[in-house]
């Protein structure tokens, strides 16, 4: 329906990573990692829209409404963040503690542009080519600078040597400014909020991890790097996750393989109230699913990382209605049904590694502002899928929302993918793919080559 010429996504990702790990002893060590990152995003949709017709209209005689519009954005982040790991002894029991500090500053400029005398087109015989004077305009110039900091605390205690408990704290302060050019508004909002987590761990054996853990997060209304009259003085919406989940290491180490099931329940959703048309805290959203994946060494320098992951959404409580209907019972907007990934590398040297991702999203089809850099996070495990303090620096991308897919189940991610999207009549399947040569952080898997 819409111009093959005219319909367009771009987006272009520059970061630079620097990390530096330290140890002072055996038991205190120290990491820090320095993150400057810029994107830029050129978008031009021509989306249809539903017609109203009676019933019994052939379908040849329907003529559909077409829309369109142009956006550009430049997005800017600086990010710090540092931790310590200490391994000390209390009365016989045995601490991992995980403390740390992280600083993030972003700056967003988005301009849109509006279009008139926007021809219309045939149901069945769309012009796609259809010549056309359509006027532009913009509809919007804006900026938003963000200031976050957290301070965390993960204490992982060994009871046995099989038995693990973990528990942790972590402290936000998320200050948002935005202004509207276009229409000359400004706004700004500050949060102040703890979220604790925790988790039970068993390991029978070297090679397998069986958990539970429980874990709160939260989204300000500012989460998107914008805010407006309706949303300025929105409270935070409140996340509980909770998840059991297992892994296994074998083959020597070779082969990682995680499973987890999981319920994601969002208490205070916001929803429109219906006679002040603002945003209040009285919506409810659950997302159930589950997820697997597997990590392993092919070849001596060959890496392979896959996953799979299945998310159930369903809005429970909610007033907002969309073109009449209640939105209540329906599906979450941007929670990808199904997500699977795929990601290889190649070690070049021992320093340095290249490789290339790939994932594939279906959801239903929605409005879509894919970013980057606030893409869904996936909660990671609590046994050592990453660091604890990775763990916890999980909940400061506060910007999740329901979900956990595009950076999907399994893989790291040492750069960030892009997005093209493709229409289908009620379903949105989208296409991940980067490729990038970087610095090695960590050691691969062991290799079969490699002694034990």
């Amino acid at each position: 329906m819409g111009w093959p010429t005219r319909t367009s996504s771009a987006t272009t990702s520059t970061s630079l990573t620097l990390r530096l790990d330290h140890a002072f002893n055996d038991a205190v060590k120290m990491r820090n990692a320095l993150r400057v990152a810029y994107y830029h995003r050129q978008a031009a949709v021509s989306p249809p829209a539903n017609p109203v017709v009676p019933d019994g209209t052939p379908l040849s005689l329907i003529t559909v409404t077409r829309g369109h519009t142009e956006r550009d954005e430049h997005d800017s982040n600086f990010t710090e963040q540092t931790d310590f790991t200490v391994r000390f002894d209390t009365w016989g029991l045995k601490h991992t503690l995980v403390a740390g500090l992280e600083f993030a500053y972003e700056i967003s400029h988005v301009t849109r542009w509006g279009f008139t005398n926007i021809p219309t087109t045939n149901l069945i015989f769309p012009d796609p080519l259809r010549p056309t004077d359509m006027g532009r305009a913009t509809s919007f110039r804006g900026r938003t600078d963000s200031f976050s900091f957290g301070a965390y605390a993960v204490d992982e205690v060994a009871i046995t040597s099989w038995l693990k408990i973990m528990g942790g704290l972590r402290f936000d302060h998320f200050d948002t400014s935005f202004e509207n050019k276009f229409l000359r508004q400004e706004f700004e909002q500050i949060n102040n909020e703890v979220s604790p987590r925790a988790a039970l761990i068993i390991q029978p054996t070297t090679w397998q991890t069986y958990y539970f853990s429980y874990g709160t997060s939260f989204n300000p209304s500012a989460e998107g790097l914008t805010l407006a009259i309706n949303t300025a003085k929105a409270e935070p919406e409140k996340n509980e996750a909770y998840e059991i989940g297992a892994k296994w290491e074998l083959f020597e180490r070779r082969l990682a393989l995680t499973t987890a099931i999981f319920q994601i329940d969002k208490t205070n959703a916001r929803t429109t109230d219906p006679q002040l048309g603002v945003m209040i805290n009285e919506g409810k959203q659950r997302v159930r699913g589950f997820e697997v994946s597997a990590a392993g060494t092919i070849l001596p320098r060959w890496n392979i990382f896959t996953g799979y992951t299945y998310l159930d959404s369903e809005v429970v409580e909610s007033l907002d209605n969309v073109g009449g209907v209640p939105v209540k019972g329906k599906e979450i907007p941007n929670v990808a049904r199904h997500t699977a990934t795929l990601w290889t590398t190649w070690d070049i040297t021992d320093q340095w590694q290249g490789g290339r991702r790939c994932g594939v999203l279906e959801q239903p089809v929605r409005e879509q502002h894919h970013h980057p850099q606030r893409a869904v996070v996936c909660a990671r495990r609590p046994d050592g899928g990453l660091p604890p303090g990775q763990v916890v620096r999980a909940a400061r991308q506060r910007h999740q929302r329901l979900g956990r897919a595009v950076h999907g189940a399994g893989a790291p991610l040492p750069c960030d993918p892009g997005g093209v999207a493709h229409l289908a009549p009620d379903r949105n399947v989208e296409l991940l793919t980067c490729c990038c040569i970087c610095a090695k952080s960590s050691p691969r898997l062991r290799s079969p080559a490699a002694p034990s």
